[in-house]
């Protein structure tokens, strides 16, 4: 992944015309992460729609798909190497380290109209303001971080089988990584993307959860909006494969926070005394 890439797809600047400002967002769920395939999906975008796609698997059996999309983020950070807060580092092309973690991956994307990059940064993301007005109503967000670019939350992933109460750090991912990450975003080009990392509240804390990162990914459109793509991927030591397989299965109910989280950010964004 080191020869740098170059765009693949690309979207008409006036592509936000046609997205409602407002109103209940309709989902759709797409299982090979590739969202804008089909020409229909792009209309489907276009006009509000929020894609989503799920995995949960054991490393031994993921496709050369996934595991290129985990590798590209799973290993971005913005700790020091010495970090507890950033090890162990995850080698997706090594079996040895593939068969140590059951992985769960998920993709969102949709349109957020009339919204433009100054409208977006770690800090904003990073608010108790921000992240209750737009995560779903299942989630739980604390406000007990002393820290502008860190929140913790609890989120259900599947409802009464696994939840995760987690604290991440929001950071600017530096512009000389964006190239890399295209795949993670159907080949749209990179404007700005914000990482989500985890970090401990207690360092010497151990559990199961090994790794976590969130990356959202920003493709401003020439006439005024952006289209935003949510990739988020969890390395973990200790889910059964039964049960990876039933979290595989009930994942997708995923699809209808998606269209949520859309809904809440789209109404939040815009009525946030900014537009």
């Amino acid at each position: 992944m080191s020869e740098e890439l170059m765009p693949t797809r690309s979207l008409p600047g006036n592509f936000a015309e046609r997205t409602p400002l407002s109103g209940k967002v309709q989902h759709k769920a797409v299982k090979d992460f590739n969202f804008l395939a089909k020409p229909e999906h792009t209309e489907d975008l276009q006009k509000g729609t929020a894609f989503y796609g799920f995995n949960c698997a054991a490393g031994g059996v993921l496709g050369s798909k996934e595991k290129d999309l985990i590798q590209r983020a799973i290993n971005l950070t913005s700790f020091s190497p010495d970090s507890d807060d950033q090890r162990p580092h995850i080698d997706m092309a090594d079996p040895k380290d593939l068969n140590k973690y059951v992985f769960m991956l998920n993709k969102a994307m949709y349109v957020l109209p009339k919204v433009g990059k100054d409208d977006i940064s770690p800090e904003i993301l990073a608010s108790s303001k921000f992240q209750k007005a737009c995560q779903p109503g299942a989630c739980k967000v604390w406000d007990d971080c002393d820290r502008a670019d860190t929140f913790r939350l609890t989120k259900t992933i599947i409802r009464a089988v696994y939840k995760m109460t987690i604290q991440f750090k929001c950071t600017w991912v530096p512009r000389e990584d964006l190239p890399d990450l295209m795949p993670l975003c159907d080949g749209l080009r990179i404007d700005q993307a914000i990482l989500m990392e985890r970090t401990k509240r207690d360092k010497t804390h151990q559990d199961s959860t090994v790794k976590v990162r969130s990356i959202l990914l920003y493709h401003v459109l020439e006439d005024g909006g952006m289209v935003v793509t949510n990739f988020t991927c969890v390395a973990n030591t200790s889910i059964p494969s039964v049960v990876a397989r039933l979290v595989d299965k009930l994942g997708w109910a995923g699809a209808s926070e998606v269209a949520e989280t859309a809904e809440r950010t789209r109404s939040y964004l815009l009525g946030n005394g900014k537009k």
